[in-house]
């Protein structure tokens, strides 16, 4: 009886990361170069906090995208884009960012394409927050440029640590809460 069980309870356990796993379209982790690998960066600043040496709210790696070229021909670009597979298209996906709250005017948006699918107005926090924002959107599938556009203005200590980094994305299933919610369509959640 008690090998029953334990065949039952590992044959569940199979099925439920093999359903996890196969769950997400695409994820990226960002300053990770293996995993940055074939998503076609464009734009980005340096691995951070390798680069710099600041604190990145204790992040182990990230990127700005919004951040001092040091060339004075090469106006510093506020964008940076990625590509990511949406998978197939036949359900409604979440795009998924991990973005830090810092101490700068951290504000950005996102578009897919030319159109824009997202506002971030940044709290300016008094400390570094990681913040989960969470995009559902419906009817794209395959790979897509995403672009994020840094908009607030640059900030005092912008030529040694840029503006508006990231971590991860991710582009998955959407999961929706039945329950009542204050948060809205986008949900930010802080690390």
């Amino acid at each position: 009886m008690m090998k029953h069980l334990m065949t039952i309870l590992a044959m569940a356990a199979v099925v439920f990361f093999a359903g996890v796993v196969a769950m997400a379209a695409d994820y990226v982790d960002i300053g990770d170069a293996t995993s940055e690998s074939g998503h076609n960066l464009q734009g980005w600043g340096p691995i951070e906090p390798a680069h710099s040496g600041g604190t990145y709210g204790g992040i182990d790696d990230c990127r700005a995208i919004w951040y001092d070229t040091g060339d004075i021909y090469n106006p510093d670009p506020n964008w940076a884009t990625i590509d990511l597979d949406f998978g197939s298209g036949e359900d409604d996906v979440c795009l998924v960012m991990h973005h830090l709250e810092g101490l700068a005017d951290d504000s950005f948006e996102v578009y897919i394409g030319t159109t824009q699918v997202y506002a971030h107005a940044d709290i300016i926090a008094q400390q570094e927050l990681w913040i989960w924002t969470i995009i559902p959107l419906t009817g794209y599938s395959g790979v897509q440029t995403v672009k994020l556009v840094a908009t607030g203005t640059q900030w005092s200590g912008f030529s040694t640590y840029g503006q508006v980094c990231f971590d991860e994305f991710q582009v998955d299933d959407c999961v929706v809460d039945a329950a009542p919610s204050t948060w809205g369509s986008v949900k930010s959640l802080y690390r």
